[in-house]
Formats: C-alpha cells, sequence, structure tokens
C-alpha cells in the first residue's frame, strides 16, 4: 500500500525494514546470533550496506549486491526484530533513510518513521490492522514466495513482534501524538491507497492557506507509525509522506503495495 501511495503522489518509496533485515543478513552470516555479540559494532562500521534509488524506489544492495527474497525468510524477519533493539543498529538505519530522503520526497514505512527517524514530517500516519487480517495477508506473501508455514504460526510470530517492539526502550512501535490512525483491515487496496492520497491533499491543502495567510508551512509530508509501512521526508522539512504500524497494516498484500512489482514490502 505504501508503495502504492507513493505512485499516486509521484514520490520515491523506501521500506526501511528491508535495511533492518539486510542487517539481520549480515550478522547472520557473520555467525551473530545473539544481540550482545560484542563483534557487531565493528561489524556494523565494515558494512557494506546502501541504499540506492532505482525508478521511483530505493533498493538495499549488501556488498554491493541487490537484496530481494533472501530478506524475506521468518527467520531473518524475526533476527531482524532482534538486532533492531540495538542503538547502533537503529543509528545506521536512520542515518540511510535521512540520507535518501535528501534526494527528494519519499514515502517511507517502518516502525518508529514518524516518532523517531522523521518526526517533522508535516503527515503521519499510524497504519494498524486486526492481527488475524495482518497475519492473512503475511500467510498469502509467503505462500506465494514458496515458503512453507501455517498461518497460525504467523499470527504468533507477529504478536511476539508486536510485544518486542512496543516494549522496547530505544524507539518503542507507538502512535505519534499528531499521527492519523489509519484501520487498513477493510476495504480494497484501492480504496486504502485513496483515503491516504486524500488525506495528504487535505494537509497540503491547509499549508497552502496558512502560507497564504502569512503562517510558516513548513514541510510537506505524511509520517505514520503502528503497523509496517509508512512515508517520510527530510527531518526538519521534508516533503513526504511517513508511516509506521505491525506487519501488513497498510495492506499486508504483495500486490496491495505496487501493481507494478510482486515484491513484499512488510518487514
Amino acid at each position: 500500500m505504501a508503495a502504492g501511495v507513493a505512485h499516486q503522489l509521484g514520490f520515491a518509496y523506501v521500506d526501511s525494514g528491508s535495511i533492518y533485515r539486510a542487517v539481520a543478513l549480515a550478522l547472520g552470516r557473520e555467525g551473530v546470533e545473539e544481540t550482545d555479540d560484542p563483534r557487531i559494532p565493528e561489524l556494523l562500521g565494515a558494512l557494506r550496506l546502501e541504499v540506492v534509488p532505482a525508478g521511483t524506489r530505493f533498493e538495499v544492495r549488501l556488498g554491493g549486491i541487490v537484496l530481494g527474497d533472501e530478506i524475506r525468510t521468518p527467520e531473518v524477519t524475526q533476527a531482524s526484530s532482534r538486532f533492531a533493539v540495538r542503538r547502533d543498529v537503529r543509528a545506521r538505519v536512520r542515518e540511510l533513510l535521512r540520507e535518501a530522503a535528501e534526494r527528494g520526497p519519499l514515502v517511507v514505512e517502518g516502525r518508529d518513521i514518524g516518532t523517531a527517524v522523521f518526526p517533522d514530517a508535516p503527515l503521519k500516519l499510524f497504519v494498524t490492522a486486526d492481527l488475524a487480517v495482518r497475519a492473512r495477508r503475511r500467510y498469502l506473501d509467503l505462500v506465494r514466495i514458496g515458503r512453507e508455514t501455517e498461518e497460525a504460526e504467523v499470527a504468533r510470530e507477529m504478536s511476539e513482534r508486536d510485544a518486542r517492539d512496543t516494549s522496547r526502550s530505544l524507539a518503542p512501535l507507538r502512535q505519534a501524538k499528531d499521527a492519523v490512525r489509519f484501520d487498513t483491515s477493510e476495504g480494497t487496496l484501492e480504496e486504502q491507497i485513496a483515503g491516504i492520497v486524500e488525506l495528504w491533499s487535505g494537509r497540503v491543502s491547509a499549508a497552502e492557506g496558512a502560507a497564504a495567510g502569512g503562517a510558516d508551512r513548513g514541510a510537506n509530508g505524511v509520517a505514520a507509525d503502528g503497523a509496517e509501512r509508512g512515508t517520510g521526508g527530510r527531518e526538519g522539512g521534508a516533503n513526504g509522506v511517513a508511516a509506521d504500524g505491525a506487519d501488513g497494516g497498510t495492506g499486508g498484500r504483495a500486490d496491495a503495495l505496487d501493481p507494478r512489482t510482486d515484491e513484499d514490502l512488510t518487514r
């Protein structure tokens, strides 16, 4: 859904979860399993991790190689959530996201985009959906790419991850005070995208009116926390949309994110 919103608005799209997954994959390849492994700082410093523009989206590269389904496995999913509690990991991801935002308007999805990464985005969304709906969407994503699993297991893992992310002391998953809560439990993908585009249009119109009246317009952007997916712009005056939430909160289906790709964009 976030990618679909970006397409409608003419913004670039970034999936922050892919960056955390890339970190988890890289650490796993070095035999790192525990979050307190003393090798992590050194490995992070040597990590050749890039977020590179590719048309209307950004792709994540590790060691110069574009990452795909290898970061979408359940194992990497769980590992990325565990390593995300580390301050140095979050700092590295935040730096990459803000560098991407310097290139222009963005739609960024994640779990702390509107609260920690782009707190000044003009429009923030806290995207959510019922756990059963999210689990069903994620399960279908995994089946589509040939992963064998059970829907109940997917729901259990999602519930555990939600609990871990909402209870962590560093940048926990929560709704920003100025975020719009956007529930995607019902409705079609097209309706959900249209709803967010309408929110954005209303926010831009209001900002233009304030600017005409002599007020400081500030940044154009949308930031959302809650379920995975969102959009964001440069901190302190970005053009873009920022959204946070739990897995699948913005649509969960691969085709719900961008009709031009079958990439699974959940984190």
